[in-house]
């Protein structure tokens, strides 16, 4: 598993607070797609956008839930131990 040590508390919290409630709606409207983008933006440490094809949208989902999933007890940890 990759080291994201990059991530900051108010990041971690971020996604915690944010984008965790949201991350499994069925329907991504724009604004759901930039929190994905930001998300897998955090997580990564670049900047990542939007896919600009409606029919990659369903992966771009997945992708994310997949990154939270791998790095979700560091996440829940920064967000925790910053507090």
């Amino acid at each position: 598993m990759e080291i994201i040590n990059h991530i900051t508390q108010q990041d971690a919290q971020w996604i915690i607070d944010v984008w965790v409630p949201e991350r499994t709606h069925s329907y991504l409207s724009a604004e759901r797609l930039a929190k994905h983008a930001r998300m897998q933006s955090i997580i990564r440490n670049k900047q990542i956008s939007v896919p600009s094809c409606k029919c990659e949208y369903a992966t771009f989902q997945k992708i994310s839930n997949s990154l939270f999933e791998q790095f979700e007890t560091i996440i829940r940890e920064t967000a925790q131990n910053q507090q």
